[in-house]
């Protein structure tokens, strides 16, 4: 779900120009995560030998992303429901 509204969001804020170029590169950088991600955690949870600090780390991108985030005004409301 979260994908999909991001994707969603990547395409209402880009230019009509722009759109495939950033959101084919917006995809291969999710793809590029979802395949490094599992493997960088498997290196670290050999040496750490727990996983907790696992979950801390995993949360740094979505503390990063917050800031970013949080003014992306909608663009696009809904229509009123009627």
């Amino acid at each position: 779900m979260t994908f999909l509204m991001s994707s969603v969001m990547m395409a209402d804020i880009t230019p009509a120009k722009q759109c495939a170029t950033v959101l084919g590169a917006f995809d291969a950088t999710i793809d590029w995560v979802l395949f490094a991600a599992p493997a960088l955690a498997l290196a670290l949870y050999g040496p750490l030998g727990r996983i907790g600090p696992l979950f801390v780390l995993a949360s740094i991108p979505a503390w990063l992303a917050l800031p970013v985030a949080w003014p992306v005004q909608d663009t696009k409301p809904l229509a009123a429901a009627s």
